[in-house]
């Protein structure tokens, strides 16, 4: 979605590089060119309100409320926009719409942030740790705070629980084979509900405002991965999704959670390209609603009502008012020819009154065209 206004394209804003992983407070870097000195002077930048987001369709991530748009230079110069946010982000997806303004002119525009879960950090360590309990009861793993900074290492927390197998043999033994040798050692008070959620497949039903990542992460099951759940999800209820792609969900839809097998049958690789793809897909799809915004259709629609509206009317109501002053003559010697001048007239008269009506239509068209425009546009 872009929106643009003035000298826009003085300004050139770039792409969006996310330097933030997910569980971490937001930082971004968005690309300028062209920005000369009195436009760097006036330029001001921040994140649109909710009821933009609202009249755009988009989702609101709260992290946004705190978010901060900065103007920087690089090492060699060259300006950016350093957007960050003190609140750490939850979500794979998140949709950051700003609202940038300079002397010369506005411009609105959506980024789709996609920030990679620090799986890739986290993961081989967990393997390397898991035979040596004192490791896995350190300080650092318990922080019941930050539950997805550790969004990965959700999974040897769930081993834990093995000691307390003779409770709840069916669900707990069969997570904790995957990493046996870590449970031994240490017993978590905290982690024994995760592992009690259910391992066979059960229902959830879609509501406005819900979102895959949010139920993919309410429904985790043990043993497997944020990311592999995701995928899992989205794979096993094709029909929940509008155009294939696993940020449009649709409201009402009822979802078939799957279980802890089915979910760790999406190997970890395999899952984090799923989800670069689709995010890719989603972007696509927003611009290709950018590009159908009319921006310049109401400037010309604008112009061409303006210029056929007055010259028609005048030339009926000419027509109209010399019609009199021709039929002055005497009765006797018009008759014959008054007939024919009659006719000539009306046909005249009609065919003028065609051409008032359909400018009219044409000015009513226009003018339904600039409201859909206005309507269109994001609040200043």
């Amino acid at each position: 979605m872009v929106a643009v206004a003035g000298n826009a394209w003085a300004l050139g804003i770039g792409r969006l590089n996310v330097q933030s992983a997910l569980g971490e407070a937001l930082r971004a870097d968005i690309e300028l060119s062209s920005l000369t000195p009195e436009e760097e002077s006036s330029l001001k930048v921040r994140v649109a309100s909710p009821d933009v987001y609202r009249a755009q369709g988009v989702e609101y991530n709260p992290v946004l409320a705190t978010a901060q748009v900065s103007i920087a230079r690089r090492t060699d110069g060259r300006p950016y926009l350093r957007v960050t946010s003190d609140r750490a982000v939850q979500e794979p997806f998140v949709d950051v719409i700003l609202e940038i303004t300079w002397s010369s002119g506005r411009l609105v525009r959506e980024f789709t942030l996609l920030l990679d879960p620090p799986q890739t950090r986290v993961a081989p360590p967990v393997m390397a740790t898991a035979p040596v309990a004192p490791q896995v009861s350190a300080a650092p793993e318990p922080t019941p705070g930050t539950p997805m900074v550790a969004g990965i290492p959700i999974p040897p927390a769930t081993t834990t629980p093995a000691s307390a197998a003779p409770a709840t043999p069916a669900p707990a033994i069969r997570p904790a084979a995957r990493t046996a040798p870590a449970a031994r050692g240490t017993v978590q008070a905290s982690r024994p509900p995760a592992a009690a959620r259910p391992s066979g497949p059960d229902e959830y039903k879609v509501r406005r405002g819900d979102t895959l990542y949010g139920i993919a992460r309410q429904s985790q099951r043990a043993g497997v991965s944020l990311d592999q759940m995701l995928v899992a999800l989205f794979r096993g209820n094709p029909s929940a999704f509008v155009g294939d792609n696993m940020n449009r969900l649709r409201a009402g839809a009822v979802l078939n959670v799957p279980s802890s097998d089915q979910a760790g049958a999406v190997t970890t690789a395999e899952a984090r390209e799923v989800i670069r793809a689709q995010s890719a897909d989603f972007d696509a799809y927003r611009r290709q609603l950018a590009g159908n915004v009319p921006t310049t259709g109401a400037a010309d629609s604008t112009r061409q009502a303006k210029g056929k509206v007055t010259a028609s009317v005048d030339d009926s109501k000419r027509a109209a008012a010399q019609t009199p002053d021709k039929l002055t003559l005497s009765q006797g010697q018009v008759k014959p020819g008054g007939t024919e001048s009659r006719v000539s007239k009306e046909t005249e008269k009609k065919a003028a009154e065609s051409r008032v009506a359909e400018l009219t239509k044409n000015v009513e068209d226009l003018k339904k065209v600039q409201e859909g425009a206005a309507k269109t546009a994001p609040a200043p």
